[in-house]
């Protein structure tokens, strides 16, 4: 933690990959850290962890209550939370479909509708939400719930951009490619990672995956005032692997 007169930030999803690299960026920056995630554990980063289910209206109504009890201001929100569950999409069933809408496009609704409410109407600081969402909104991922609730995020975004604007609060999103984790190393075989990630760099003009840090630098630069005249983006971290595959 830092002094009292540093920016705060509350990161949700905090105890995973991304998450951590996120609040590390952002502690870098001196900024007071929110970490929130459904497990409360050790992150190796100097912030407060609360516990926090961003599909529950009441569990984001408690986190939101404890910033502002404890610190009084919000300066960043960043929604990191989400799930992919990988099923074709005869497979999909219509629970796996609204678990992964709920966290990935619900969840942060509430928390900026909370935020909102709870300190941004009657905060002097300007604000600044910050949407992971992913390259799947646009060509998608084999994936149809994650696909389309990355969708909705990123149009969420940019309503987000027009209506709190005159409130002081900036939107934006940060879309990145794949990045390999300790989450997305548990989902498959490992011979058959390695051999996605080599057709991957192939196509990728910097031959590269974007990792966390890179994709945590980009977050932290929106969610600080070194943005303060951007909003309504969604930022591609992709080392350019959005772009057409050259020949």
């Amino acid at each position: 933690m830092t002094g009292a007169d540093a920016r705060v930030a509350l990161v949700t999803g905090g105890a995973g990959g991304l998450g951590i690299a996120i609040a590390e960026a952002l502690c870098a920056d001196g900024t007071s850290v929110v970490v929130a995630d459904l497990r409360r554990e050790a992150s190796g980063v100097p912030c407060v962890g609360v516990e926090l289910d961003v599909t529950d209206p009441a569990s984001v109504a408690r986190t939101i209550d404890e910033i502002a009890e404890r610190f009084g201001v919000l300066h960043a929100l960043v929604n990191s939370a989400g799930i992919q569950i990988q099923r074709p999409f005869a497979d999909l069933d219509a629970a796996d479909w609204d678990r992964v809408l709920a966290i990935n496009a619900r969840g942060p609704f509430l928390l900026v509708q909370a935020a909102l409410r709870r300190l941004w109407r009657d905060q002097a600081d300007e604000a600044s939400v910050v949407n992971v969402v992913s390259r799947a909104y646009v060509g998608g991922a084999k994936d149809a719930a994650y696909s389309a609730s990355k969708g909705a995020l990123a149009s969420l975004t940019l309503e987000m951009a027009l209506e709190l604007g005159p409130v002081g609060v900036r939107a934006n999103g940060v879309s990145p490619s794949f990045v390999r984790t300790a989450f997305a190393e548990q989902r498959t075989d490992i011979a058959e990672l390695d051999a996605f990630v080599g057709r991957y760099e192939a196509i990728t003009p910097l031959r590269r995956l974007v990792t966390g840090p890179d994709v945590a630098q980009t977050v932290a630069f929106l969610a600080s005032e070194r943005s303060r005249g951007i909003t309504g983006e969604i930022i591609h971290v992709t080392a350019g692997s959005h772009l057409p595959a050259q020949p």
